[in-house]
């Protein structure tokens, strides 16, 4: 096994808001640091690849299917810190209950070896116990680039 040493600073931004978020869905640091422990989980991250998401950015999921770790590009994190008041009065408005995924933590990953990597840590909204009912996933982040779908096709009623 190839060992990699790899001295970083991690940059981390609006703590107490994103504290808030996850007292908000009931999710405990703890188990968000469970979830996300290199050996669990790095199957997942060497097979997620970048370029996953249709944003081109990388992303994978926890081992125990909890979380998402997903990069940020251009200036996205700029747009998440400028939107976040309003998320979160949004989420206390809703108790807590929005199809919104709920973002736990916004960080930068900073080392000599690469140019600094911005990253958020979100809920994964479409956990299923059995991903054989996994039927069909909707990214609804507004953007409308490479988003078509055949109007044909129905994914309910079936």
């Amino acid at each position: 096994m190839t060992k990699i040493n790899l001295h970083a600073n991690v940059i981390t931004y609006q703590e107490e808001i994103f504290n808030a978020i996850m007292m908000i869905a009931q999710v405990n640091p703890i188990d968000v640091m469970n979830s996300l422990h290199a050996e669990l989980n790095r199957r997942n991250v060497f097979k997620a690849g970048e370029g996953s998401g249709a944003s081109g950015s990388f992303f994978f999921f926890s081992a125990d299917n909890r979380f998402i770790i997903k990069t940020l590009r251009g200036n996205e994190k700029d747009i998440l810190l400028e939107m976040l008041n309003s998320f979160i009065s949004h989420l206390v408005i809703q108790g807590g209950r929005s199809m919104i995924a709920k973002i736990f933590g916004l960080f930068t990953l900073k080392s000599k070896l690469f140019a600094p990597l911005d990253f958020i840590i979100m809920e994964n909204v479409t956990r299923m116990d059995n991903k054989a009912n996994h039927r069909v996933t909707f990214d609804l982040k507004g953007s409308i680039r490479h988003r078509k779908v055949n109007l044909k096709t129905r994914f309910w009623n079936k």
